[in-house]
Order: structure tokens, then sequence, then C-alpha cells
């Protein structure tokens, strides 16, 4: 059986290097980001780069589909031009996990699991430092 060890870190583990949008990033070029990139999560950050936010490519393919609306100042909206108009701060999660680096892995599968998250944000000073995925937990337990 593969077991972590209580020393992992989740700096030890984390994807780095994150790829992030602005609050004002069109939804438009989230998407994009996202496919060009391969990415299934996004932070968003502020003009100080603070993490502020999250987008999944989950939450941006919801808003193509014909069945969604969108609960938008000017009434229920289902247009292209909306959609690119639509931004990052608009449908972003705002209160989201995260953890510092210092944060044992034990302690992020345990969020993982217990949330059913699919990421989690790794900060500090509310900068961005790494995503934290089951995909990266996976590797290290391949890597051994």
């Amino acid at each position: 059986m593969l077991t972590t060890n209580q020393t992992t870190l989740v700096s030890d583990v984390m994807t780095k290097n994150v790829i992030t949008a602005k609050e004002n990033t069109t939804i438009e070029e989230v998407f994009e980001k996202l496919k060009d990139n391969h990415i299934h999560h996004i932070p968003i950050v502020n003009e100080q780069e603070e993490i502020v936010g999250l987008i999944s490519y989950q939450d941006v393919v919801k808003l193509f589909h014909p069945s969604t609306t969108y609960n938008h100042p000017q009434g229920w909206l289902k247009t292209k031009g909306f959609l690119q108009s639509l931004l990052a701060k608009e449908i972003m999660t705002k209160n989201i996990y995260s953890l510092n680096p210092d944060s044992q892995l034990s302690d992020a599968i345990e969020l993982l699991l217990e949330n059913q998250f699919h990421c989690i944000p790794i900060i500090s000073n509310k900068k961005i430092l790494g995503m934290l995925t089951p995909f990266d937990i996976i590797k290290r337990f391949k890597e051994g």
C-alpha cells in the first residue's frame, strides 16, 4: 500500500509556475488560457497579484451550455456578446480554501477528500505559489 511520509510538505508536491488571470479578464480569455495550457483551474488575482478567487474549466463550460442562464444586472442573458463581456470577477469562486507551502501533504489529502475539491491553491501572504491537485499527489506516489 502506498503511504505518505508525515514530513512531506505540499511545497514538495505542488505544481509551481501557476498560470493566473486578473479579475477583469474576460471569460473568453480565461477559457483560452485553460484550453491552451491544458489546465483545469485558474487562480484569479488582483492588481497586487493577490489571489481573490478561482475559476474551474467546468465553471466556464457551464456558461456555454444551452440550458445555462446567468443572473446579470441587466437580466438573464445568454448571448455570445454577453459571454465575451463577462469578467472573471463575476463568476469566480471567492471563498476558496487554501494552504500554505509548509502544510503537511496528509492535511491536504484530507482537505481534498472531505470537501471533494479538485485543487487547492498554495499561498503565502495572499500570493499564489502553487496549486495542488490529486494528479500531483498521484505523480508523487508513482515517483516514490
